[in-house]
């Protein structure tokens, strides 16, 4: 289930930030590679391609920090500009703030590999 959230916040994040670009192209570029950046992390995280598979945890850190600085960009634009795109912008936050807590979680789960090498195999009991 986390999976699918996380899939949707990440894509809703990267359309809100295309539509920023979409309105304004020339000023707006920084949205518009922002939107990028959300997509190819996105992928990063969960492309089933054997390359990839080693750097999916290092992916989910990646897209949790990389939300993480959008938010703080987010708030010294507002500050500096006095513009907060109000609703939009709040609930962008909210949606990259919920995006964030689902990655860490997910990233302190253990994965079925591991879960299946710490416990002691049947056939092990009394040193058997």
């Amino acid at each position: 289930m986390s999976v699918i959230l996380i899939i949707l916040l990440t894509l809703a994040a990267a359309a809100v930030h295309f539509k920023f670009f979409i309105e304004d192209p020339s000023g707006g570029l920084i949205y518009g590679l922002t939107g990028i950046g959300y997509l190819g992390l996105l992928g990063l995280v969960y492309l089933p391609f054997p390359f990839l598979e080693k750097l999916h945890g290092l992916a989910r850190w990646l897209l949790a920090g990389y939300a993480a600085i959008v938010i703080v960009a987010y708030i010294v634009f507002g500050i500096q500009h006095k513009q907060w795109t109000v609703p939009l912008g709040p609930v962008t936050v909210l949606i990259e703030l919920i995006l964030i807590v689902l990655l860490v979680v997910e990233v302190r789960q253990p994965t079925d590999a591991s879960a299946t090498t710490s416990q002691p195999r049947s056939t092990d009991v009394d040193g058997c």
